[in-house]
């Protein structure tokens, strides 16, 4: 081989070589380096909490109830609107009662009639008797009559009062008819309705049994005598019932504060607090713990729609113990174990996790010192 091929030769190698080292080179410096941090173990103050979800209900205060058995023939306000005290909410028909309206509305204006004749003759006869046109048994049997005709006028009175606290309404309604005229405001205005009223400001809501919305009480909807069909509710307070086991109802007490947040709205301002532990409503299903209803009561600035899906988070108490970052733990789910400052393993026992700390409830002692992988920048 000629002194200029060998020559050549080992250019060629060398350049290999070196290409081959400058890749390697590169591949390393592109890598993330991983050193390790000292970090002092020690105490700190762990919030238990017992943690529960459920959905507000509206908080009612005032019932509607149909105080007769009939059909709803109008619904004046729909459901989920704002009323204000007095309005009218539902006329309720009772064909039983509409006959007793028109009965007392006719005695009532017969009576009324007599009464006021009789009353102007005893008036004419007493002037009759000063002018020695009558005698004075002609004035006594005048008025006789006419203090019987009162006394019939005070009862058809009353009996029309009673009808109309049948009916919800003013007396004066009624009393302002007249017999001419009776038979066709009875036809046209369904005299016999009863009315409901708003007794007070709130959000007009319907009961619903058992979930079913079929339940509803509408126009054309039977109600009886005594049924809360509806309800008045403010929007900006409601109810969560959510179940504790026999272990933690043990923590919780009446009018203990807890937090409430929105899962799908968490910029909602919420409070709330333990409205009533129902003990002897527990329910137990097959070997599993005995749970018991707790309620709830949520307040809000601003309305908050029925439905609304939140998270109940009651705190219980504080303790101390020791608490490491997650990074620190190998092997978290088969075995744990931490590598402190020597070198060695340590198994540990795992408690609560956070997003970036986890708590060790033996194992660890404070003082200790562990090793922490800590991840540095890529090298340039």
């Amino acid at each position: 081989m000629s002194t200029y091929l060998k020559i050549f030769s080992f250019s060629i190698l060398a350049l290999l070589c070196g290409c081959d080292q400058q890749a390697k080179e590169s591949k390393n410096s592109t890598q993330t380096s991983t050193s390790y941090e000292a970090i002092k173990v020690s105490d700190t103050t762990i919030n238990d909490n017992i943690e529960q979800t459920g959905v507000i209900k509206p908080l009612t205060h005032n019932l509607v109830v149909s105080p007769v058995t009939g059909f709803i023939t109008e619904q004046l306000k729909p459901y989920g609107t704002q009323v204000s005290k007095g309005d009218v909410l539902f006329k309720i028909s009772d064909t039983s009662l509409s006959e007793d309206v028109f009965n007392d509305l006719v005695n009532y204006q017969n009576a009324k009639w007599d009464f006021q004749s009789n009353k102007n003759k005893y008036m004419d006869n007493k002037l009759q008797l000063s002018a020695g046109l009558i005698s004075q048994d002609q004035l006594n049997l005048k008025e006789i009559e006419f203090k019987q005709s009162e006394i019939k006028f005070i009862q058809a009175e009353f009996e029309l009062q009673q009808t109309a606290i049948k009916l919800n309404r003013p007396i004066q309604e009624l009393t302002e008819l007249k017999i001419s005229d009776l038979k066709e405001k009875f036809l046209q205005s369904n005299i016999g309705d009863v009315v409901i009223y708003a007794s007070d400001a709130g959000a007009l809501i319907p009961l619903v049994k058992d979930g079913d919305n079929k339940s509803i009480a509408r126009s054309g909807s039977k109600v009886e005598s005594g049924q809360a069909f509806a309800a008045l509710a403010n929007m900006n307070t409601g109810e969560i019932q959510i179940e504790l086991d026999e272990q933690q109802v043990l923590s919780v007490k009446h009018d203990m504060p807890v937090q409430v947040v929105s899962l799908s709205r968490p910029e909602l301002k919420l409070t709330g607090h333990i409205s009533a532990i129902k003990f002897f409503e527990y329910n137990q299903k097959s070997d599993s713990l005995v749970r018991y209803p707790v309620d709830v009561k949520v307040a809000s600035e601003t309305d908050v729609p029925p439905g609304t899906r939140c998270k109940v988070t009651i705190p219980i108490g504080q303790r101390k113990s020791i608490s490491i970052p997650i990074r620190a733990i190998n092997d978290p789910y088969k075995a744990p174990f931490v590598f402190m400052m020597d070198g060695t393993k340590r198994v540990v026992k795992l408690g609560k996790t956070s997003q970036t700390d986890v708590e060790v409830i033996s194992g660890l002692k404070p003082g200790e010192t562990i090793l922490a992988p800590k991840v540095s920048k890529p090298v340039s």
